[in-house]
């Protein structure tokens, strides 16, 4: 009897540190970052449902990489310092094309039927392989996967757990920045405020993710 309540109080503590960790992977992945920003821009120049299909570049991108990470890919990439600067490299010029590509934008026009035409086409794969040189999402899955990962537990699934964890939570989050950009569309079609809103995402975007990037080359 002691045993059977032993187990089902560690099932209860399982549960509780499980929920503890979704809301704390559900509160970072709200907050603004490279994947989000993208997703209010996606949303504003492609609408909710071409927008929706190519969102699953990062909806699915995102925690495969969390999953891989946790695996134990991060710390193979850290011994090979060649790669890793390369990686890193390429990070920042894709970094800074996208950050053009939005800021420069072509600009929204309503059509006769009342259909928003216009702005950036964005790719799934594009979107799915930015996830591997976007230097957040490796700090936010290096850090969760070591605080996740136990020393008694098996690394597959608790790695599989925490991608899971993320990909619902990227998908609840990354929904809501997608509706946000859907929702300005019509306000945008004012050439004005399409380019400054361009240029601030645009902004964001770098600022988001080059004082990471800065830190990791001096590294």
């Amino acid at each position: 009897m002691s045993d059977f309540n032993e187990k089902e109080r560690n099932d209860c503590l399982g549960e509780d540190r499980l929920l503890g960790l979704f809301l704390t992977v559900v509160a970072v992945a709200m907050t603004p970052g490279p994947n989000n920003l993208l997703l209010a821009s996606l949303g504003a120049s492609m609408g909710l449902r071409r927008g929706w299909v190519v969102a699953w570049g990062i909806f699915a991108g995102f925690p495969l990489m969390v999953f891989l990470v946790s695996l134990g890919l991060g710390g193979l990439l850290s011994e090979w310092g060649w790669f890793s600067y390369g990686l890193r490299g390429v990070g920042l010029v894709l970094l800074l094309w996208i950050a053009w590509k939005i800021a420069s934008a072509p600009f929204l026009v309503l059509t006769e039927e009342g259909e928003v035409e216009g702005g950036v086409v964005y790719g799934f794969w594009s979107l799915f392989f930015f996830q591997w040189v976007n230097p957040k999402a490796w700090v936010l899955s290096t850090a969760f996967g070591s605080v996740h990962l136990t020393p008694e537990g098996v690394v597959w699934m608790e790695a599989l757990e925490l991608g899971f964890l993320f990909f619902v939570a990227t998908l609840l989050t990354g929904t809501l920045w997608l509706l946000l950009g859907t929702s300005l569309r019509r306000f945008l079609v004012d050439r004005l405020w399409f380019r400054v809103y361009g240029i601030l995402m645009s902004l964001l975007l770098l600022l988001s993710v080059l004082p990471l990037m800065w830190d990791n080359f001096l590294d």
